[in-house]
């Protein structure tokens, strides 16, 4: 009897202690291998989503670009291009920021673009790569959205260095707000884009498409690439694809 009495006051104690404080457990503390230093060094990016200007209205939003952390928590410098419903911002710079990250790889990130910022939450999957979500929600605009970035090669990008044969696949809207994407294959040589092809869904209506070679223009980080195709964000002649390498 004394042995059942002690055993239901031991659990009584539990469940007044389970149920103290509003019934709220605290979690552990995050634990794991990374910190800001985990973060060092230049990465690209490529965040899909949507932009709201007023009200509930929203607009198709793509970013891609590339930032560079200092492993102290600072973003020292970056550029990026938008297409918000087909109107397109290319080269905008980055100009500072900052960055958290906790011990399980989960953080912050807010890119400076002059007197605006675009604030995302990131997560490491390792010291190389990571994904992040876009969480703006300021004066100036408010956004959502989803992507990844990935450590960069050091040193200068050439297009000399683009060669061989790609694949690519892109999905958005097109000119209609309809559905559409796209995947395919073209060759690169040294500036010039050879003979490929896509298979193209427009609103479920498929097709396969032929790309045609073109020479290309080059810059440290991006190049341009015109390919012969069907209609993007209008009846477009030729699709430009803004490469992040």
């Amino acid at each position: 009897m004394k042995r059942l009495l002690l055993t239901l006051a031991v659990a009584g104690a539990l469940w007044s202690a389970a149920c103290s404080g509003n019934g709220i457990v605290n979690p552990p503390p995050p634990v794991g291998k990374y910190s800001k230093a985990s973060l060092n060094g230049q990465y690209a990016f490529v965040t899909n989503g949507e932009s709201f200007t007023g009200g509930l209205s929203a607009t198709p939003l793509a970013r891609t670009g590339s930032f560079t952390a200092d492993g102290l928590g600072n973003i020292t410098t970056g550029v990026e291009d938008v297409n918000a419903a087909g109107m397109v911002s290319p080269a905008l710079q980055i100009t500072g920021g900052s960055y958290t990250v906790n011990a399980d790889g989960r953080g912050t990130l807010t890119l400076q673009l002059g007197q605006n910022s675009i604030d995302f939450g990131i997560v490491l999957t390792s010291t190389s790569d990571g994904l992040m979500i876009d969480e703006t929600s300021n004066s100036a605009q408010s956004s959502t959205g989803s992507g990844n970035f990935i450590k960069q090669s050091a040193g200068s990008f050439q297009v000399s260095g683009i060669t061989g044969p790609y694949v690519f696949d892109f999905a958005g809207l097109d000119g209609s707000g309809n559905s559409e994407s796209f995947i395919g294959e073209f060759t690169a040589n040294n500036g010039a884009a050879s003979a490929g092809f896509f298979d193209d869904n427009d609103n479920s209506a498929s097709s396969r498409r032929t790309t045609g070679p073109r020479a290309q223009d080059s810059s440290m980080t991006t190049t341009t690439a015109p390919l012969a195709a069907g209609p993007l964000w209008g009846p477009l002649h030729r699709i430009h694809f803004r490469l992040r390498l």
